[in-house]
């Protein structure tokens, strides 16, 4: 109390101090703000051109647009993506004269001609159809200036530039569109690449003919297969090359038998609940109140059902990585299908009111039914609220089980009569239902189920163990090199290369991406080569949420932009660069041009290939093959044509026949199918290209 009594009375001193910091901290931040070229460097993300993408900006579409995706990584570039484009159509459309008017905009959110990002967001998932009801509520909240929720307004602005850059991005590609044009010896020459056909046989020597340990790779060998391919394999960033340790975590026996024991001591509380449902639920499981025939089901089940009755338990049994037990809710004959209409009461949000009258209407309804003979279509067209069926008397065709909402279901399917009426209460309000006919296929029983069980995961005992294997390599460890030698000692790890990682990425090989393969990636470019990371990287069970690997990594080398070196295209060209050399081997084994003898040497057969088109470049049963058809068709009747390794093996051909192209009868014809195919690339082409041009700076790695 004393030292506040002080502070009391010596609080002038304490706002001069508050002061003098706030000054130095303001004095900082703008010195440090010049020497990194300007307070406004701080926030920007990124620029296109002359037009800067601003953190805080970023973040507000993040929020309002993308915030649906999980993947938070994803949809940060999902973001970067949209307002990179943003900002290149709107100097398109400047540079051009284009727009969206008033009216045109308010057609686009509400109208007849919607855009796509208002039938994406407000499509109803049950029907599949576009919320017209939900759109009219907005239109008329706006119209009447009603007050709004602050993050819906939010969401609602940039929905609108979003539908706007949409538009305007809709016509630019329409401008380039109508531009494409095919001239007449383009569309004589497509004809004749699509009408010429080949029939011939061929020996095809798949690449597993040849064992991958009897193929050794030389950094020849890489490097001539990059020569050939070199504008496939140039890069316009600085990427890195990153080696690791994965450390994968599995149950022990020990933790599977331990699971094993917790799901049987639930099987008695299972076998005697009242509630099947919330019992399942409660211990991860699931309910279904849909009856299933045998065939339906899948693994041990299907085959063991049928000698189980209501009531009556399987299990435990191993399942997709789980220990299961499943009952037998119920086992009856059951129908089909149901031809059923109804009328609908809506109640929203399970508003008690609401639900309350709609009770109290559809008990009206029942009631003159029942006294005054009224006709269920004609109520139904007079009162039901439900858009789909109401104007059609409330029919609802026929329907199979799981169509409908589970009460629904069950009033249709369980008990039910034809003619009989029922009525029941749904998340979508309160429903009169009269079944009309109901189909049987069979009279073989159906089987309501539900199931128990436990994720078969390693225990935090055995985790901790590959923790600490991995915490000893990284910890003796600091370098490449020693981690290399480390592991070549060792059967117990493997040394894999990460693919070249640009500054942005956040997939990480197989590990995919997330947190931690974000966190890799940024450390490496914050790293030397040679240097191993002081952390080790730990992935969580997206599903059952335990440690599931253990990386230690290391930068490998930092590949300079340009052509790929051998080092950095490996990772990704081993594959393709092995079977090219399996393809000199087999071809080299290949004497003479007897196609039964060839195919008897490699174990394979004499297959027919028929009206093989230049254009298509496939083969059937072999896949595409463009090298292998090309070099067909110089070929004449009668001609040997190969070896020539393809894309799946090495193949050897004879010519039997070539149809000549057919003469073009519809030139205009030919000309709209080829105007129709490069048009349909445009949207992303287009776009594609103008990115490329405008070479947009992309600063998200300093922040995130």
């Amino acid at each position: 109390m004393a030292l506040i009594g002080k502070i009391r009375q010596n609080f002038w001193l304490v706002l001069i101090v508050l002061g003098l910091a706030l000054a130095s901290f303001v004095i900082m931040d703008i010195m440090g703000s010049r020497n990194a070229g300007g307070m406004f460097n701080q926030t920007t993300v990124g620029e296109v051109g002359d037009e800067k993408i601003d953190y805080t900006e970023f973040s507000k579409v993040e929020n309002a647009l993308f915030s649906g995706n999980s993947d938070i990584y994803a949809r940060r570039n999902s973001v970067w993506n949209y307002l990179v484009e943003k900002s290149l159509v709107n100097k398109t459309v400047a540079a051009l004269g284009l727009g969206v008017s008033q009216e045109e905009l308010m057609d686009l959110q509400f109208g007849t001609n919607l855009s796509p990002v208002i039938q994406n967001n407000f499509r109803d998932q049950q029907t599949g159809a576009v919320d017209r009801q939900q759109l009219l509520q907005i239109k008329q909240a706006i119209e009447n200036n009603q007050e709004l929720n602050q993050q819906f307004r939010d969401y609602w602005a940039h929905q609108e530039v979003q539908i706007i850059k949409t538009a305007n991005q809709e016509k630019i590609n329409n401008l380039v569109s109508k531009a494409v044009y095919t001239p007449s010896w383009m569309a004589e020459l497509t004809n004749n690449f699509n009408t010429e056909t080949a029939t011939f046989e061929y020996v095809k020597v798949p690449f597993d003919k040849v064992a991958d340990a009897d193929i050794t790779l030389t950094d020849a060998d890489y490097q001539a297969y990059l020569d050939l391919n070199q504008a496939k394999y140039f890069k316009s960033e600085e990427t890195r090359l990153i080696d690791y340790v994965v450390f994968d975590v599995f149950p022990t026996k020990e933790d599977s038998m331990l699971i094993k024991t917790k799901v049987e001591s639930l099987m008695e509380g299972f076998r005697t609940t009242k509630n099947d449902s919330t019992f399942a639920a409660n211990n991860n499981g699931g309910y279904s109140f849909v009856y299933s025939k045998p065939d339906d089901m899948s693994g041990v089940i299907k085959d063991n059902i049928q000698s189980l009755g209501s009531g009556d338990l399987y299990g435990p049994y191993v399942e997709n990585g789980y220990y299961q037990v499943a009952k037998v809710v119920d086992k009856r004959v059951i129908a089909d299908s149901v031809k059923a209409r109804h009328i609908l009461r809506s109640v929203t949000n399970n508003d008690p009111t609401q639900r309350a009258a709609a009770n109290a209407t559809i008990d009206s309804i029942m009631n003159v039914m029942a006294t005054r003979g009224g006709q269920f279509d004609s109520l139904a067209i007079k009162f039901s609220q439900d858009p789909g069926s109401g104007f059609k008397g409330g029919d609802l065709g026929t329907f199979g089980q799981g169509a409908m909402v589970g009460p629904f279901n069950n009033a249709c399917f369980v008990d039910s009569k034809e003619g009989g009426l029922y009525k029941v209460s749904t998340q979508f309000g309160v429903h009169l239902i009269q079944v009309q006919k109901i189909i049987y296929n069979d009279r073989d029983p159906k089987y309501k189920m539900a199931v128990i069980g436990s994720a078969i995961v390693p225990s935090e005992a055995t985790q901790n163990i590959l923790n600490d294997k991995a915490s000893e390599l990284m910890r003796t460890n600091r370098t490449i090199e020693s981690l290399r030698k480390a592991v070549e000692a060792s059967s117990d790890f493997t040394l894999k290369t990460s693919k070249p990682l640009m500054k942005n990425d956040f997939v990480f090989g197989d590990l995919g991406s997330g947190e931690e393969s974000r966190a890799i990636v940024k450390w490496a470019y914050e790293a030397a080569p040679g240097e191993v990371s002081p952390a080790i990287y730990t992935y969580t069970d997206k599903v059952n949420y335990f440690n599931s690997n253990y990386v230690v990594a290391g930068v490998k080398s930092i590949q300079k932009p340009g052509k790929m070196s051998i080092e950095e295209a490996k990772a990704s060209i081993s594959d393709v660069v092995k079977n090219y050399k399996k393809g000199e081997s087999i071809s080299s084994k290949i004497t003479g041009t007897d196609l039964s003898s060839i195919a008897a040497q490699f174990g394979t057969v004499v297959d027919t290939a028929r009206n093989v088109s230049f254009n298509g470049g496939f083969i059937p049963n072999s896949g595409a093959e463009p090298k292998v058809v090309a070099k067909l068709f110089k070929g004449n009747q009668g001609d040997i044509v190969g070896p020539v390794t393809g894309n799946t093996g090495v193949y050897i051909a004879k010519m039997l026949s070539k149809t000549p192209s057919l003469a073009a009868t519809n030139i205009p014809q030919v000309k709209k199918s080829v105007n129709s195919t490069s048009r349909s690339q445009v949207s992303f082409r287009l776009w594609e290209a103008v990115k490329k041009k405008a070479n947009p700076s992309d600063n998200r790695s300093k922040f995130f």
